[in-house]
């Protein structure tokens, strides 16, 4: 097989790795921001818990006040630290795809995921 051929083929298939990516990306944000306020703050506040109990010796051994104290100090950081991972997730994958064009060069993929990124967080 030449190696123009190969390298045609390995774009394609990223191509559609890049997309399946986002798609299940796209469909998890829209997934998230469906819960309501009282769902959301429940899931973040068990993945704390999680951590809390493995890394915080206060949490281990607290009451149950102490220990939605600690879940309630992080819960803010948490969910933005969600929120910029995904996004930065979804930017990465949509550099990706553009990417895979060949005539796309490198600064339009940045702007074209970029914009596209910005849409899709500001429709969601």
């Amino acid at each position: 097989m030449p190696l123009n051929v190969y390298k045609m083929k390995k774009r394609i298939v990223l191509r559609y790795i890049f997309a399946a990516m986002l798609v299940a990306l796209f469909i998890f944000v829209f997934l998230m921001s469906a819960e309501n306020a009282d769902k959301s703050t429940s899931t973040s506040g068990r993945l704390i818990a999680k951590f809390a109990n493995i890394f915080s010796s206060d949490y281990k051994s607290g009451s149950i006040q102490v220990k939605a104290l600690i879940i309630a100090k992080y819960q803010h950081f948490v969910r933005k630290l969600a929120h910029f991972t995904v996004y930065f997730l979804i930017g990465v994958c949509g550099f990706g795809f553009f990417k895979t064009f060949e005539k796309v060069k490198l600064y339009k993929c940045c702007i074209i995921s970029y914009i596209c990124g910005t849409l899709y967080s500001v429709t969601d």
